[in-house]
């Protein structure tokens, strides 16, 4: 069976027993309703108030279905009306009929308020309040009312019990599917914001974590940078060893580049070889630029893959907030640029992004740009002993 099949039988089923019940509960009322009258004989008003009790506690019975929280309010007022009512039916109205009466107004609800084996000893416990006090009170039960009674506990506590197991039944699955579907949709939401290859943050994430930085150095009047960084020729790589090699390239290369950052620093890949780094509260340029040697020196380092041993290089472009860009996209796409700038200027390098006239915008660590970015060593990657460049 389906869970769209089980849902479905549990619906019908609650269906069938919400009918079964109020047909129930309505013909107990009727027989409590007119055994009343013909106790009370020539005691109207008595009886149309003894009736309006039953009705209101029925209605009551159904609220408490809506929310069964409710219980804590209603069942303890409901039970000291109860009682109350009783005492005073049995010291105004001292005949056996209207004992019996009473009788039945505490019987038809009691089960209904509390349902399943709550309702079971609440029946119980009236049923023995009221023969004590016809026993002490030398009054014989009337037999009626005691079938009645057990009338109202056993085919009752058939159609409650058996309800509620399989309401507890339903709820355990439910709960059940709702814990995968958690589950799942913290998966769901992982995959959503995470490369599936390398478990880097991917594009979307280190967008949203680069314009939330950027609101606090906004705030802070401090900077922050980001590093836009390429593996030099390593399509190279996936055409002569294939995609498979090339993957664990790409996962061994994202490992060194966490371990070489702060716990601070965020990185991702944006796709294919090419990653991006963001750190925060950068004050020097040469914090910058130690990071940018780290993370090079790590691709730099040697990679054995299948028995190939693999030699890496990487251009990095540097993009600085707010001299380079004040949002996420500018930054990244300055960025950008100045990684093709290290590209071009022979790679295994990094350059800080410059404006037309190869000055960066960073003024106070900067000026340098253009005579350390051409003093940058020269390097090529390469493959089984060869250099890829």
């Amino acid at each position: 069976m389906t869970l769209k099949d089980y849902l479905q039988s549990e619906y019908e089923l609650k269906s069938k027993f919400i009918l079964m019940n109020s047909m129930f509960s309505m013909g107990l009322l009727l027989i409590s309703i007119l055994t009343i009258f013909l106790f009370l004989d020539g005691k109207v008003l008595f009886a149309v108030f003894a009736c309006i009790y039953i009705c209101v506690n029925a209605s009551l019975v159904y609220l408490l279905r809506l929310s069964r929280s409710a219980h804590r309010y209603i069942v303890p007022v409901i039970s000291l009306a109860a009682v109350g009512l009783l005492a005073i039916a049995l010291i105004v109205y001292p005949e056996e009929q209207v004992r019996i009466a009473w009788f039945l107004v505490l019987i038809v609800p009691a089960f209904f308020l509390g349902g399943g084996l709550l309702g079971v000893i609440t029946t119980v416990f009236s049923v023995v309040a009221v023969v004590a006090i016809g026993y002490f009170s030398n009054i014989a039960m009337n037999e009626y009312a005691i079938l009645l009674a057990a009338v109202i506990i056993f085919i009752g506590g058939l159609f409650v019990d058996q309800y509620e197991k399989r309401s507890k039944k339903t709820q355990e699955i439910l709960l059940g599917i709702n814990q995968k579907l958690k589950k799942q949709k913290a998966v769901f939401e992982h995959l959503a914001h995470h490369d599936t290859l390398t478990g880097l943050p991917n594009r979307v994430l280190f967008r949203d974590r680069l314009e939330h930085a950027i609101d606090i150095a906004k705030r802070d009047s401090t900077k922050l940078t980001v590093l836009f960084m390429d593996l030099d020729h390593f399509k190279e790589i996936n055409d002569s060893l294939g995609h498979q090699l090339g993957d664990e390239v790409l996962q061994i290369t994202a490992e060194r580049l966490q371990k070489v950052l702060r716990g601070s620093d965020s990185i991702a890949r944006l796709g294919g070889d090419e990653f991006t780094v963001l750190i925060e509260d950068i004050n020097k340029g040469t914090e910058i630029e130690t990071i940018a040697q780290k993370l090079i020196q790590a691709v730099k380092e040697s990679i054995t893959v299948q028995n190939h041993k693999l030699y890496l290089t990487a251009s990095i472009g540097i993009s600085i907030y707010p001299h380079d860009g004040e949002d996420a996209e500018t930054l990244l796409k300055n960025a950008d640029a100045a990684m093709y700038s290290a590209k071009q200027n022979g790679r295994n390098t990094y350059h800080y992004f410059c404006k037309t006239s190869g000055l960066s915008l960073w003024e106070t660590y900067t000026s340098r740009c253009d005579s350390e970015n051409n003093a940058k060593s020269k390097q090529k990657g390469m493959t089984d002993g060869q250099r890829i460049s």
